[in-house]
């Protein structure tokens, strides 16, 4: 009885590899198209009545940097921008909605904001944004008391630690919290 089982279980083996190299072999030909026509010939292009044309690139509008801002801000650095606040704004606090998009290794992105005065950091932890080259928004809360900031949002390097050499298409903008 043994051996019987041992030939149908080869048997059943046989069969279901088989069918699966049969079945791999109709995908392949299912993909390299089936439609009947012939894959080696190739189309040529039927001539046409009217001459085709392309449209020109639309420009892009130049940002200038606003008369409030604080020398020496960059808003964007790379894919990484700070929408809100705006740089020299005067914000009501201590609560401080923060707004951009950015994208960094799994979506993680880093944020600290930094006295002007002191050099002092008031507050910093990580949002996330778009991930691996998707841009994607981001939007957190800081609690920021009176003064003037800067914020900071950046990609961390992929080592260890979180050092400035580790910040990677840093976005800053410098506001007043009153």
């Amino acid at each position: 009885m043994g051996a019987g089982r041992d030939g149908r279980a080869a048997a059943t083996t046989v069969l279901l590899r088989a069918t699966t190299a049969a079945l791999g072999l109709g995908l392949l030909a299912a993909c390299a198209g089936t439609s009947g026509e012939d894959p080696t010939a190739s189309a040529s292009p039927e001539p046409s009545a009217t001459p085709t044309t392309t449209a020109s690139p639309t420009p892009e509008p130049t940002v200038e940097p606003s008369a409030t801002a604080v020398p020496g801000d960059v808003p964007t650095n790379g894919p990484v921008a700070i929408t809100a606040p705006t740089s020299g704004a005067t914000l009501a606090g201590p609560q401080v909605e923060v707004t951009g998009t950015g994208t960094a290794f799994e979506g993680t992105l880093l944020w600290e904001v930094v006295s002007v005065e002191t050099g002092e950091v008031g507050a910093q932890d990580f949002t996330t944004g778009g991930a691996n080259g998707e841009i994607g928004p981001f939007a957190f809360t800081a609690t920021v008391p009176p003064g003037t900031w800067t914020l900071h949002v950046w990609e961390p390097g992929m080592g260890e630690g979180d050092t400035a050499e580790g910040r990677r298409n840093e976005a800053t903008v410098t506001f007043t919290v009153s």
